[in-house]
């Protein structure tokens, strides 16, 4: 009876420690199947980004601003590193003259991307601009 027990005892020993693997390994093809998901979402994510920007750029050539600006923002929230939707939303903010807006897109380009030229190009011009309008403003007064 003794040696029955120790039988079952074993074998339930050896179906547990059996189970644990194959557990483990399941969690682990599991951990892998979430990554490679989520890569894949990123992955959709960067291209419904990209599908906001170009929407955003196709209403920057209808002088359709607030909706480019609308279209740029959401492909930013998607990708909050997407430089060129920064550039294209501080053009958007400069046509609409508010300066102080297209320079913080600018500048926020050039973080993420510092050899995107037309970023530091843009600041510029909207910097002298800015300086035009404060000159014109003081000699209103």
């Amino acid at each position: 009876m003794k040696a029955l027990n120790l039988i079952v005892a074993l074998l339930l020993l050896g179906v547990i420690a059996y189970s644990s693997k194959a557990n483990a390994t399941g969690l682990s093809r599991t951990s892998q199947l979430i990554s490679e998901s989520r890569l894949e979402l990123r992955l959709a994510n960067l291209k419904d980004a990209e599908k906001y920007w170009r929407f955003g750029n196709e209403h920057l050539l209808r002088d359709d601003y607030k909706a480019a600006i609308a279209d740029f923002t959401k492909a930013i929230e998607i990708n909050p590193e997407f430089a060129q939707a920064y550039l294209n939303r501080g053009v958007a903010y400069a046509f609409l003259q508010d300066y102080q807006a297209a320079i913080a897109d600018y500048t926020k380009a050039i973080e993420i991307n510092p050899k995107l030229a037309p970023a530091y190009d843009n600041r510029g011009v909207v910097r002298g601009e800015l300086a035009q309008s404060f000159k014109y403003l003081f000699n209103l007064l």
